[in-house]
């Protein structure tokens, strides 16, 4: 079928071509589903049937049984496919056949994400579809509607300090020729399951039928870049609703991702992966979020340093703030002119700036509610969450803010915080479209930062959303100076902050309570799973893939008590093992042996105490050998400012974030070792120079050491460094 589509002549230009033929080969394979030629179960039954009726026929033909049971194998494969594909599960590649778990997955998610009705303007209850779909489609027009432009936008923006850090060489490198090669591998890095866009289409079919249509999506794609044209076609977007709570009754309850055609995105990825490589050379370091080498951990071990700061500056005239800023719809209120403004104070060129305006400008909508499309509507400003893009063209927007903070910086206007008289000064922390905000508690500055704040809006578009922001004081400033300075910024919520970016800021005396909400998530995941409906391949794969990788965000900044990883070790062995009638069966082999590698007898499982330790050694690992990264700075500022990470100690009140880096550097102390060199800086005694072997002085040949003091290697290196005597 998509043979005959594609021996079809097609006029136009390459991107019509490919659209007409796609649109073409939609049609038929609509119709050939019509036909019921697709319905596996539907086979299954009648090859079932039959299979049972050929056997009571004397002489039995096995060889036509033999293909019927074939034939049966296959439909049922495809059953199988079918099901996992309406589940959006993405963890199981392999194991035995898990039909029923797909179709239980299928019909839980259908039930979280119907929206049964919704409250209109007049707050009203609308429960019609139609009714719904009016009040989402208006919504998001209204939203994606600019509001008002800014007069001498370009010059505003170029008054600001962003640093003017694309260079010539970078935009040859942005805007060099597309190869045919590089569609080919772009399209085939890509996911093949993912949710398709308005045409139907997902990456699975253009790779499956690469040799067929591969051409004419290079030449599809290739046009873009040497015409900057898109066909608007290609830039229809389905905004596809998902609830954000359990009730949904407005529609702000509701998170729009952007379903994006498959070709439109591979366009959007070639130019996402050359901007990507350049992102960490021209975004300044308060930034962390979609920047290759730089960690969402970064961010929220600063923030949790920044905050026991506060926690524990009890003394001293000057006290500090942390605001804590929500942005309402971040991504959909992003002024189009001022993100152009911006890349071209950056020093993008004319060419990539025209690339990304032709993407921004070619895109329409239509609202998907309860999966059925309705409306039809273009946009004047917003990007798309689903667009491969956006998240680049976020963070490159947000310099902006950046930019309007340095300023305040420079003109004394915001003073940020230092958390030792040696470590760097933060003003803020970027991740995304979450912003945390550090200046000193005065009446002054927080005059200061609202102003920057409604620049930042005028510019932008954005929107702080005051009710979700929260801000928090150190203890210095008294609760009534507390409330005015609230008062001043018009936020609500004074006090901790809970949690950033998913993890809380700080950690109570007692770690366990802290931390307890793990094994409640755990729970809850391990409860909602139908484990009769799993097989033993699939229950491995599940608690690898999402058990163990549960609490890993938590277990990559913290150090979680040992009394809590044992609970969570017992709960996820509870469900390797299962239950008969509520009560838990035998147990045949302990938990520690299970965790041991299947060369070894086990089964590849981690024991959560171990995990944990060794990715806070990837940390202490990280602060060693990348030094420049604000993390390691702000911990040598506070830590160890005159020595190095392997000697720091632990020092007069250290944060949890601090002791549980510690925790991890005993395990890595046990695989560092020295690199000799000369020798003059290694210690014979004290240091591990010796692979795979550790130095017992006593036993040590002590005739061949000078006397007194702590010998170097190089004191006993033979002459030419070749070996010790």
């Amino acid at each position: 079928m998509v043979n005959y589509v594609w021996q079809e002549e097609v006029q136009g230009t390459p991107m019509f071509r490919l659209w007409e033929r796609l649109k073409k080969l939609r049609h038929l394979l609509y119709d050939w589903s019509r036909a019921g030629t697709t319905n596996s179960l539907h086979n299954i039954k009648t090859l079932q049937a039959e299979i049972d009726r050929m056997k009571l026929i004397h002489p039995v033909d096995w060889d036509e049984i033999k293909r019927l049971e074939m034939e049966l194998s296959r439909q049922w494969e495809a059953e199988e496919v079918f099901w996992q594909q309406k589940s959006r599960v993405k963890w199981l590649k392999k194991g035995d056949q898990n039909s029923a778990y797909f179709h239980t997955v299928t019909r839980a998610r259908r039930k979280r994400n119907f929206v049964s009705g919704l409250r209109n303007e007049e707050g009203d209850w609308v429960t019609e579809e139609t009714g719904k779909a009016s009040i989402a489609t208006n919504f998001y027009q209204t939203l994606f509607t600019s509001e008002t432009q800014v007069p001498n936008m370009a010059e505003r923006v170029a008054s600001l300090p962003i640093s003017h850090s694309v260079t010539p060489q970078m935009n040859v490198r942005l805007t060099a020729e597309v190869l045919p090669g590089e569609v080919r591998q772009t399209v085939f890095a890509m996911g093949s399951k993912q949710a398709p866009g308005s045409d139907g289409f997902t990456g699975k079919f253009f790779k499956a039928f690469w040799v067929i249509v591969g051409d004419s999506v290079v030449e599809a794609v290739i046009s873009f870049f040497t015409s900057s044209r898109m066909l608007r076609s290609f830039n229809h977007t389905w905004l596809t609703l998902i609830p954000k709570v359990d009730s949904v009754e407005t529609i702000r309850q509701l998170r729009p991702i952007s379903l994006c055609q498959f070709v439109y995105k591979v366009i959007t990825k070639i130019m996402a992966e050359r901007l990507a490589s350049m992102l960490p050379e021209i975004v300044s370091e308060g930034q962390n979020g979609f920047i290759r080498d730089r960690q969402i951990i970064d961010n929220i071990l600063i923030g949790h340093e920044l905050m026991h700061y506060l926690k524990i500056k009890t003394q001293g005239k000057k006290g500090y703030m942390a605001l804590k800023v929500d942005m309402e719809k971040a991504y959909d209120r992003v002024e189009w002119p001022f993100l152009l403004a911006v890349l071209e104070k950056m020093g993008f060129n004319a060419v990539w700036r025209g690339w990304i305006q032709e993407c921004l400008r070619s895109s329409s909508f239509s609202v998907l509610m309860n999966g059925t499309p309705s409306g039809y509507f273009t946009a004047s400003r917003g990007l798309r969450q689903g667009d491969p893009l956006s998240p680049l063209l976020f963070v490159l927007c947000t310099e902006g803010f950046a930019a309007l903070l340095r300023q305040a910086i420079t003109e004394k206007k915001l003073k940020g915080v230092k958390v030792a008289p040696r470590a760097p000064r933060i003003s803020h922390l970027f991740f995304a479209d979450d912003s945390y905000l550090f200046l000193r508690g005065s009446l002054q500055e927080c005059e200061n930062l609202i102003e920057v704040l409604n620049e930042y809006e005028e510019l932008s578009g954005q929107r702080v959303n005051l009710d979700k922001s929260a801000v928090c004081f150190s203890k210095n400033i008294s609760a009534p100076d507390q409330e005015f300075l609230a008062t001043i910024l018009g936020v609500g919520a004074v006090g901790v902050h809970d949690k950033y970016l998913g993890l809380p800021t700080l950690v109570a005396r007692s770690k366990t309570a802290t931390f307890r909400y793990l094994e409640e998530k755990l729970l809850e995941r391990l409860q909602g799973w139908k484990q009769r409906t799993l097989s033993w391949a699939a229950k491995e794969t599940l608690i690898k893939s999402i058990a163990l990788a549960l609490p890993l965000h938590v277990m990559s900044c913290f150090w979680l008590p040992l009394t809590l990883c044992r609970l969570l070790d017992k709960h996820v062995a509870r469900f390797w093992w299962g239950a008969e009638d509520g009560n838990p069966k035998i147990r045949w082999v302990s938990w520690r042996n299970m965790c041991r590698s299947k060369h070894e007898g086990g089964m590849g499982f981690c024991q959560f105490e171990h995990f944990n330790q060794a990715l806070l050694a990837k940390i202490g690992w990280r602060i060693l050998n990348e030094p420049q990264f604000l993390i390691a700075q702000v911990y040598k500022g506070k830590y160890f400012p005159q020595g190095s990470f392997l000697t720091a100690t632990a020092r007069s009140r250290p944060s949890w974030g601090w002791q549980s880096i510690l925790h991890g550097r005993q395990l890595l102390e046990r695989g560092l070792r020295w690199q000799v060199g000369n020798g003059r800086s290694v210690s014979l005694l004290h240091s591990n120079w010796i692979p795979r072997y550790q130095l017992d002085p006593p036993a040590y040949n002590l005739r061949i050491l000078p006397e007194g003091g702590d010998p170097l290697v190089a004191e006993i290196m033979s002459e030419g460094g070749g070996g010790v005597v």
